[in-house]
Formats: C-alpha cells, structure tokens, sequence
C-alpha cells in the first residue's frame, strides 16, 4: 500500500512539473503572466518528487514495502 501511495504521489508531482512547463510556453507565445505560475509550479513538483524519493527509500529499508499495510495497522493475534 505505501508503494502504491508513493507512485501516485510521484505521478502527481510529474503532472505538477508537466503544468508548469505548458504554463511557461503559453507565456511565451501570449505574453501573458503565466511565467511565474508555470516556475512556481516546477519547482514545487521537482521539490516534492525529491522529498517523495527520500521518503520512499527511508520506508523501504524500514520495510513497510513488503507488506500490503503498514506495520502499525497489523495486529498479531496471539
């Protein structure tokens, strides 16, 4: 599950990084203020894809990645 949760959340910061590059074009061809939304919108993506990277190899060497939940949700019965 938090593999799972780890790629939509990259997939959602490339989407990010994607707006902001067809934000900087449009304000290239109309000349518009669009340029400053479009850099905004690049660097949050390539900030949070990082943190998401570091997160990511921090869960996986815990181990959380080997298990459909996390560790905390699983209960032994005993």
């Amino acid at each position: 599950m938090a593999m799972f949760l780890a790629s939509i959340t990259f997939l959602l910061e490339v989407f990010s990084i994607a707006a902001g590059l067809v934000l900087i074009s449009l304000s290239k061809e109309h000349r518009e203020s669009f340029s400053a939304a479009g850099w905004l919108l690049i660097i949050v993506g390539i900030l949070g894809a990082i943190c998401t990277f570091y997160y990511s190899m921090h869960y996986y060497n815990l181990g959380d990645f080997a298990h459909a939940y996390p560790q905390m949700m699983m209960t032994e019965k005993t």
